[in-house]
Formats: C-alpha cells, structure tokens, sequence
C-alpha cells in the first residue's frame, strides 16, 4: 500500500479524547497542543489537559486525553514555507 493510499481515521470522543492513525512523528506537544505529522499531512490538536495516552509507531496510531477544542489540518507544503519563513 502507498503512502497516499493509505487510509487515516481520526476519531475525537465528545472533546475528550481522540484516536488517530497514519501517524508518522509527533512534532511537538504540551497540555495545550499536539501537532503530528500525518500520510495526509499536519494535524493539530488543541485544548486543555491533553495528554498521549499511547503511541504505537509501528502502526501509526496515537490515543490523547483531555479537553478537545480544536482540530486543524494543514499541507505539509504550507507548513514548510511557513517555518521556512518565520526563521529565515
């Protein structure tokens, strides 16, 4: 199966949790945010109390708990020349 074929589920439990595969890396985190890069691209995840219950690698999925308030996704394209410019 490749990369673009792959399918993504993201599961978010009333604003209390969410479940996600087709993680490749987690690129940062803390109580108020976890931004992962995805087969899809970068998803953030934002809230209060969050924290990663689990994280398999090996199968890309991900659990975090805590007070959801926002789910956002990005091309990774765009996240790049974001980056690229903010610290030129």
């Amino acid at each position: 199966m490749n990369e673009n074929s792959a399918k993504t589920v993201l599961v978010v439990n009333e604003r209390k949790s969410v479940k996600m595969n087709g993680v490749k890396n987690v690129i940062g985190f803390d109580e108020g945010y976890v931004t992962l890069d995805t087969s899809l691209g970068r998803v953030s995840i934002e809230g209060r109390e969050l924290k990663i219950e689990s994280l398999t690698k090996e199968n890309g999925e991900i659990y975090i708990t805590g007070n959801v308030s926002g789910v956002y996704y990005s091309d990774p394209k765009e996240s790049t020349t974001i980056f690229k410019k903010m610290f030129k």
